[in-house]
């Protein structure tokens, strides 16, 4: 039997074992046995870095993307040896070679406290019953380990049901399909930013983006520069513990609005009319001209809250959560998850080119005669494809995966209605009908309990608590163990 199975063996995953590698050998533990479970196309790489195109960019700057919180330059200190020179953005497949060389720093044969053994396979199923989980694999075979880490990167349900006779084009199918005259590419963050660079280097000419919302991405400011006044940790943190649940989300928004009265000249006001007004072009130019002065206020009071943004979620109720989803969510993504520069010129290039243009649909997509068909309040658009950019729906009651769908049937794991399963905001252990199942889970199927998942840093925080966690279980588990004997 495992000390500990990790199912899903990405930069979570690798960030996780690296942390746990460290505590065993500061305390003299050992032998831990550890089996990795994932998929061979992104064992200890991930979709997300692994299975990126040579241009897809991170956007977080190197000093931020360590793998250990006590190493945060570590990926930048190992860039510069490779590379030689200073990249505020690299490639995402850069970021994956640096997880594989942290983990084959661990590996079998170079490690004689860590055991480990590679299962290069899928998990369906996790059994409790006899007392301790049990992993089924999708080829039947079984792990037996006494914890188990969920880490699967983010997990989501279709955007499109079946039901519509819509058949989207996942992002990362956009490298094996022909050029498409016209595109329409779901959603305006992050990933339908990719989706968009990957289809213009594909050749096509006419992509419309489009979404409910009508947010787009803003640029990252050069520098930071303004230091907020009332939007502030301890304000914040002293408005949270004089309110009950239920009526702090309301005084959180209104330190933010009294924020934006302390600026001299928000950005937020004038950026938010030219997009209202459908001048994306003039929206961007007007970001880029502010972000290139490093005079950018609204960000940078909203990028402040980086490190304390989930602890303002952890006092919301859940009604609150679900509120902030609903009236703020979009507004959040778009405002605080900013992307670099360079790619945002390059994105205003198409636009003034005529070869991008966003648009806010009046009507479900339709597909008629093989075209796809999207309606705006001016007009109709007809395209060969439909990309879906939009990251997926969160709700984890409509996700094919087998595990997940098996843990809830089960009563191992509950939805969360914000997002991915519920989690224990201290321990990280799966919230269910158990007491202790001994599933744990860090990462983006986390995101609706814990929130700040989808950066990294965060993520590799979480996963330092739980590997000190569970270095103190297994020593405890190894003592009692030894005293039986």
């Amino acid at each position: 039997m495992y000390d500990l199975a990790v199912i899903g063996f990405g930069a979570t995953g690798v960030s996780l074992l690296r942390q746990l590698h460290s505590h065993i050998y500061e305390q003299d533990m050992g032998p831990v046995s550890v089996a990795l479970i994932s998929p061979a196309d992104s064992f200890s790489s991930g979709l997300a870095f692994g299975q990126a195109e040579s241009f897809h960019k991170v956007n977080t700057p190197p000093e931020l993307m360590g793998i250990e919180p006590e190493d945060p330059k570590g990926f930048a200190s190992w860039l510069r040896q490779r590379t030689g020179k200073e990249e505020r953005y690299p490639a995402r497949l850069t970021y994956s070679q640096y997880l594989k060389e942290v983990y084959d720093s661990m590996s079998l044969g170079k490690s004689d406290r860590l055991c480990i053994k590679e299962c290069r396979a899928t998990a369906v199923d996790i059994d409790t019953s006899s007392g301790s989980p049990v992993v089924i694999l999708d080829g039947g075979d079984e792990v037996h380990a006494r914890r188990v880490v969920l880490a699967l990167g983010t997990v989501t349900s279709p955007t499109f049901s079946a039901n519509t006779g819509l058949q989207p084009i996942l992002p990362s199918s956009i490298c094996s399909i022909s050029a498409p005259e016209v595109a329409l590419v779901a959603g305006t963050g992050l990933t339908a930013v990719d989706c968009v660079r990957s289809l213009v280097k594909k050749g096509c000419q006419s992509i419309h983006w489009f979404s409910r919302s009508g947010y787009v991405p803003t640029v990252i400011s050069r520098q930071v520069k303004y230091e907020p006044v009332a939007f502030t940790w301890g304000k914040i943190k002293s408005e949270l513990n004089k309110r009950e649940r239920g009526e702090r989300l309301s005084r959180i928004v209104s330190l933010l609005r009294r924020e934006v009265a302390y600026m001299r000249n928000p950005e937020i006001l004038k950026a938010d009319e030219l997009r209202t007004k459908g001048d994306l072009s003039g929206y961007w130019d007007y970001l880029i001209e502010r972000a290139d002065k490093s005079d950018l206020p609204f960000q940078d009071t909203l990028s402040s809250t980086r490190y304390f943004a989930h602890k303002i979620w952890l006092k919301l109720s859940e009604e609150e959560c679900i509120e902030f989803q609903k009236s703020f969510g979009a507004f959040w993504a778009c405002w605080r998850h900013p992307i670099p520069m360079e790619v945002v010129e390059e994105l205003n290039v198409y636009v003034k080119e005529g070869r991008l243009q966003l648009h806010r649909p009046v009507a479900p997509i339709k597909i008629k005669g093989g075209k796809y068909i999207l309606e705006n309040s001016r007009q109709k658009i007809c395209a060969d494809v439909l990309i879906d950019g939009t990251g997926g729906v969160s709700d984890v009651r409509d996700v094919k995966s087998p595990l997940i769908r098996n843990l809830l049937v089960r009563g191992l794991a509950m939805a969360h209605p914000c997002g991915g399963l519920k989690v224990d905001g201290l321990t990280y252990g799966l919230k269910s009908k158990l007491s202790n199942s001994g599933i744990y889970c860090l990462g983006p199927l986390a995101k609706g309990s814990l929130f700040s998942t989808n950066a990294f840093w965060f993520n590799s925080l979480c996963a330092s608590s739980l590997a000190h966690y569970l270095a103190i279980e297994i020593r405890l588990s190894s003592c009692e163990e030894a005293c039986r004997q």
